[in-house]
């Protein structure tokens, strides 16, 4: 099933010297009320979806954990029951893609409307897929791999554009895949199964082989924690259950095993909250299992400070605001529910982002203490307009790593964005698209609060702020730090 990637965790307090040498640990919690296996789970805020799944039948269940109480609670079902799914969220809709009934393969897709506890069935993948896995990414959902009608594993990619409800299949895989595990690491998409990890590059469109895991295994899961996919259980095709761990370094492009699953199981489903990865379901040769056992790494970076360079991976940055409306932004790799990122003294009760792929409706919307939002996840690509009613001291602190570069997808006309890069830069010095023909910036004096920028030179980009670009054509803008 699909992986929701997040980058909070637990960190070191940045004032002291030395190494992380907290061990990862392993918890069990409340058991899931439907024991299953090969189902889907996606985490959307302090909550886990789990979808679907078979337990000697196909099932259409969801059920909702909620990870502060550990208390599970029951949605409404999908329409058909199946496993091998995989599932991915995008503005308060969570979409369940593919799956089978142990003899067909599907291509239906439904998206569960989370405010409204409703589904409703959606375009179709182009081709049928079970085993499939899936992320998002700016907006849009990727599935990847998977098996065909026929029993073949594949190397198709597919994209999947909530806004116009329309498919495309794009630059396949080097190598197939099929009942692995996938998430996104600053603005790439990975993917691992049997021993092999890929990598694609929305910025460039290819895909890379990266370093291979020691051990070979399908039906496993997992997520990414600060910069690292963790591959967890799974099976050895000899019928098997594994509670392996592995970590992933995309950084440094390597694998290393870590503490075991309590549970050996094949076909869990991992979802991640708060830096913390949690396995749901799955099983053994002997039973289904209802098994939920939350997994917190243990980051292992050294966190240090010398004058003027922080050398740790992970870094921590202040976003300035005031009291009234901020145009802001943040250089860190951390993509979650705007309420988590945003979580500090500073006090703010409103946010809005300008979507330019929904053309019926372009400003998506965040209202604390409302339910029925439609801008929900963020990330360091987009800029956001927040509405401040206590600045405190005057910063918002988020904690997350430092991406090497981010890809930012421009659609023709305008867009609100960041500026994802750790330094003050001349904004003719920073590889924009020169399809790009405007840029405004936060001005307090304006009525509108922005202004255009007409001199590029002298002009910079500013970390923590956002800007609007007027792009001619789509095209994408690659911010390297």
């Amino acid at each position: 099933g699909s992986v929701a990637s997040d980058t909070s965790g637990n960190l070191l307090d940045g004032n002291r010297d030395g190494v992380n040498n907290e061990p990862d640990t392993w918890a069990t919690m409340a058991d899931m009320p439907t024991a299953r296996s090969s189902l889907t789970a996606t985490a959307v805020g302090s909550k886990i979806y789990a979808i679907g799944g078979s337990n000697g039948n196909r099932l259409s269940t969801l059920e909702i954990y909620d990870t502060i109480s550990d208390t599970w609670t029951t949605g409404s079902s999908m329409s058909l029951p199946r496993s091998g799914l995989a599932s991915a969220e995008v503005n308060g809709r969570i979409y369940a893609i593919g799956g089978w009934d142990g003899h067909t393969t599907y291509d239906t897709v439904e998206a569960y409307d989370i405010a409204n506890d409703t589904w409703s069935t959606v375009s179709s993948l182009p081709v049928p897929r079970r085993g499939l896995m899936a992320v998002s990414l700016n907006g849009m959902i990727y599935a990847i791999g998977g098996y065909d009608s026929d029993n073949n594993a594949t190397n198709t990619f597919m994209r999947y554009d909530p806004v116009n409800d329309t498919w495309s299949v794009e630059t396949p895989l080097n190598n197939v895949t099929a009942y692995g595990c996938a998430a996104v690491i600053n603005g790439k998409i990975y993917v691992t199964a049997g021993t092999l990890t890929q990598e694609y590059n929305p910025a460039n469109d290819t895909w890379t082989l990266k370093a291979r895991r020691s051990a070979w295994r399908l039906d496993l899961s997992g997520g990414a924690v600060n910069g690292k996919m963790y591959a967890i259980g799974g099976g050895d095709g000899n019928g098997n259950a594994l509670a392996l761990n592995e970590e992933f370094d995309a950084l440094g492009n390597a694998w290393e095993t870590k503490s075991n699953m309590p549970t050996a199981r094949f076909d869990p489903a991992g979802a991640v909250v708060n830096g913390k990865i949690y396995m749901l379901g799955g099983g053994n040769s002997n039973e289904i299992s209802s098994k939920n056992e939350v997994y917190t790494p243990n980051d292992d970076y050294s966190w240090y400070f010398t004058t003027g360079m922080n050398s740790a991976t992970t870094d921590t940055f202040s976003i300035p605001v005031h009291t009234g409306w901020n145009l802001i932004s943040y250089p860190l790799s951390i993509s979650g529910n705007i309420e988590d990122v945003f979580n500090d003294d500073v006090v703010w009760d409103y946010a809005q982002w300008y979507n330019p792929a929904d053309t019926g409706d372009h400003w998506k919307t965040h209202i604390v203490g409302r339910t029925e939002n439609d801008l929900n996840t963020i990330d360091n690509t987009m800029g956001i307009w927040l509405h401040v009613t206590d600045a405190g001291d005057g910063y918002i602190n988020i904690t997350g790593e430092s991406a090497s570069s981010t890809a930012i997808i421009l659609h023709a006309g305008w867009n609100l964005v960041s500026y994802p890069g750790s330094d003050l830069t001349a904004m003719n010095a920073t590889n924009l698209p020169s399809e790009v023909s405007i840029i405004a910036r936060y001005d307090s004096s304006s009525t509108y609060l922005i202004s255009e920028v007409t001199d590029r030179v002298g002009s910079n980009f500013v970390p923590g702020r956002g800007y609007w670009l007027y792009s001619t054509a789509d095209t994408v803008w690659t911010v390297n730090y």
